[in-house]
């Protein structure tokens, strides 16, 4: 996919033409550029991209069918509203998910997954060891990284729905990634944590890294459920609470 310009003008090229639409949107729902609760107009989003309304329409449709957009009568697309509740239920299900798939995944892995799985990490330590290190890319790194372990766990099904949970809770844990950039112990004890996980799937423990990664998001969960009457600033969970959208105002599409 090629865009072209700062706004993200040009033309895309692809055979996939409502695939790489999706891909913009969500590149522009990680960045701030797309907000939630954000209007999705298909004739605006076409223009913008270079492409005709008929693929912006059906990534919308694809969106809206994941729970990413959902359609309003007389008003149109616009990306979901996530309250803080919405959040915590999205981790109930991670919680309940994850750890299955990464308990299928030790059983298939191989030295060479392990291998590849360690590169994603490091590279996203090199990130996070940066001065200012970029949000969007430690989601991304973060995300590649623990997809790389589902991914081998060859339930499809069961690592599609996970991502599907992954693209609502974008733009929220994006924000909060942004911590990294001034907390640095943060980013240690993600690493670590990924490094143990590492180190569980080499000696093919997989109730350990089952365990694990369930223990992780048990520990998200809480703090997100008792984040909501807490000062963003000051909350040392992985994710801030909903009053912390309402301070930002990126770009937004109409």
């Amino acid at each position: 996919m090629l865009i072209e310009g700062s706004h993200g003008s040009g033309k895309i090229k692809s055979k996939r033409m409502p695939e790489l639409v999706m891909e913009q949107l969500m590149d522009w729902l990680m960045d701030g550029t797309i907000s939630m609760g954000d209007r999705l107009n298909a004739e605006d989003l076409a223009a913008r991209m270079g492409v005709s309304r008929m693929p912006v329409r059906e990534a919308l449709k694809s969106m809206e069918k994941s729970g990413i957009v959902e359609s309003i009568p007389y008003v149109g697309a616009r990306v979901v509203d996530l309250s803080m509740p919405d959040v915590a239920q999205i981790y109930i299900i991670r919680q309940a998910l994850e750890p299955l798939a990464a308990y299928y995944a030790c059983q298939n892995i191989t030295d060479k997954k392990i291998e590849i799985i360690e590169e994603i990490n490091e590279k996203l330590a090199d990130v996070l060891d940066q001065p200012q290190p970029d949000g969007k890319n430690i989601f991304l790194l973060n995300r590649e990284f623990h997809f790389a372990i589902y991914n081998v766990s060859g339930m499809k099904h069961l690592v599609d729905t996970i991502a599907v949970l992954w693209y609502k809770l974008a733009f929220f844990k994006l924000i909060y990634g942004r911590k990294y950039v001034k907390d640095k112990s943060s980013a240690g004890r993600k690493i670590a944590e990924h490094r143990n996980f590492i180190a569980l799937l080499k000696n093919r423990d997989c109730d350990g890294v089952r365990d694990a990664i369930e223990k992780t998001l048990n520990r998200r969960l809480e703090k997100i459920q008792n984040a909501e009457d807490q000062d963003p600033d000051i909350i040392t969970s992985d994710h801030p609470p909903a009053s912390w959208y309402a301070k930002r105002n990126p770009g937004r599409l109409s």
